[in-house]
């Protein structure tokens, strides 16, 4: 079944089983009954009680099936059982300097049952994405560098935002031998995690594995000018990462043992988004609802470069003040926006532009042209709503370049009709006022020259992780 979004949406078709929330889907429902309805009222309304009950219990769709959070938890243990059975293998297989004949074929069934075990751990991993992501990793661990490849290159396209995806890619391509490919893999992780000292020592050591032959190919060269921004280091971890792997997930890293699987700390991974503004040489105002438990924040430069963002979780904000906040991208500039002075008059063609608060949802920019005048309630946006129903919040941009304000919509799924609120150039003043005048700090010693990003609104991502059964 298909759901079409409302008229004021990009004309582009979302297919229910590619949407994991039952909130996306109550978006959609409710911009259909807003808009040219693909579906008789009467069904509309039974799918909005449906779906209403399902985001009340917290149930996400995998496979087709509508899963709970108990549904999550029991997949974990199942995953966790079969993990431990399969270190009762491996230990199995190993620790006798000098094994029998008959010992050695005993290691060697003890191993081919672990090595299954794994790969029936998991299978049993309740969310696809993550679930490839697993099976990617057993088949690494088994020698199948093929199947690993073509898995975790499916994780990568998938959702190309997180870093741990193209790392598993770039390992199985070095066990392939493709070391070109590989070090692109290697250089698209540490450009999305480009202070983890881990990422750093991964593109290392990938070019010292690479053979001689290829110190001359576009990737070697591209490789070493990348790490030229560090400073030199020794050998680092090398000889203790041998034995385990640390993976690039999103907020902090996950050091795993080799022979077993990596214990994610997340039942699902979770990408928000909102359009963000400059609004400082290194700043860009943005949604703070979708910072709200966020690991990771990338902006989106361009239509191939993703920027890592310094973000702060918590905020200062008032209530009369608008739910926004501030982020710094320390390795590009912007052109700051001019600021709208005074209310917005008539002759100010205004427009709104938003995007779905939810990355499944779709990542087309909306643009909404608009009036702001004031009626009884404050300023309100004529023809309004300027946002459809799931979109974050929208910025507003006057034809001539200059930041008029914000316009905010209530995300509450239960609501037939959320409330919008617009906030004027003006109500930003305090916020703004909090923007760092000096450079941003990097996590890391690194040389860069910021680069400059060309125009006037981005799309910011969060990727969250999502866990079930605990606060």
């Amino acid at each position: 079944m298909l759901i079409s979004a409302s008229q004021a949406q990009p004309t582009r078709r979302v297919s229910m089983t590619d949407l994991a929330r039952p909130e996306s889907m109550i978006y959609f429902l409710l911009r259909s009954r807003a808009g040219h309805a693909t579906m008789p009222r009467a069904e509309t309304e039974q799918n909005l009680r449906l779906y209403r009950a399902y985001a009340h219990d917290h149930r996400r769709q995998a496979d087709g099936r509508w899963l709970r959070p108990a549904d999550y938890q029991r997949q974990r243990k199942v995953f966790n059982q079969l993990c431990r059975e399969a270190k009762n293998h491996f230990r199995q297989a190993t620790g006798r300097r000098e094994p029998t004949h008959r010992q050695r074929l005993e290691q060697s069934r003890h191993r081919a049952a672990g090595q299954a075990k794994l790969r029936q751990a998991a299978g049993a991993w309740a969310d696809p994405l993550l679930r490839s992501f697993l099976l990617a990793e057993a088949a690494r661990q088994t020698g199948d560098f093929g199947q690993a490849e073509n898995l975790f290159a499916r994780c990568a396209r998938e959702e190309p935002r997180a870093a741990a995806f193209h790392q598993g890619q770039a390992m199985a391509l070095m066990g392939l031998k493709r070391y070109s490919e590989a070090l692109r893999a290697y250089m698209r992780a540490l450009a999305l995690k480009p202070d983890s000292r881990e990422a750093v020592e991964m593109l290392q050591q990938a070019l010292r594995d690479a053979p001689g032959s290829d110190i001359e190919t576009p990737a070697f060269r591209e490789a070493r000018e990348m790490l030229s921004a560090y400073p030199e280091r020794g050998g680092g971890n090398i000889g203790r990462v041998a034995a385990t792997t640390t993976w690039l997930l999103p907020g902090k890293t996950l050091r795993c043992k080799n022979d077993t699987l990596p214990d994610l700390p997340m039942d699902r991974l979770i990408v928000q988004q909102a359009v963000g503004t400059p609004v400082a040489e290194h700043t860009l105002l943005v949604d703070e609802r979708i910072l709200a438990d966020a690991d990771e924040v990338l902006v989106q430069i361009d239509s191939k470069t993703l920027a890592p963002a310094a973000f702060r979780k918590s905020s200062r904000r008032k209530n009369n003040e608008p739910p926004m906040s501030l982020i710094t991208v320390p390795d590009y500039t912007f052109t700051p926006l001019p600021m709208l002075r005074g209310d917005p008059k008539n002759d100010d063609a205004v427009t709104a532009q938003a995007v779905n608060v939810f990355a499944e949802m779709g990542n087309d920019v909306h643009r909404q042209p608009v009036q702001v005048r004031t009626d009884q309630n404050g300023y309100v946006t004529d023809p309004g709503p300027a946002l459809a129903e799931g979109e974050s919040a929208g910025i507003l941009l006057t034809d001539k370049g200059k930041l008029a304000g914000v316009v905010v919509r209530n995300l509450d799924v239960m609501a037939d009709s959320p409330a919008e609120a617009v906030y004027t150039a003006e109500d930003l003043t305090p916020l703004l006022k909090r923007i760092r005048k000096s450079s941003p700090r990097r996590r890391t010693k690194r040389t860069v020259t910021p680069q400059p990003a060309a125009g006037n609104v981005f799309i910011v991502y969060t990727l969250k992780r999502e866990r079930f059964g605990e606060k």
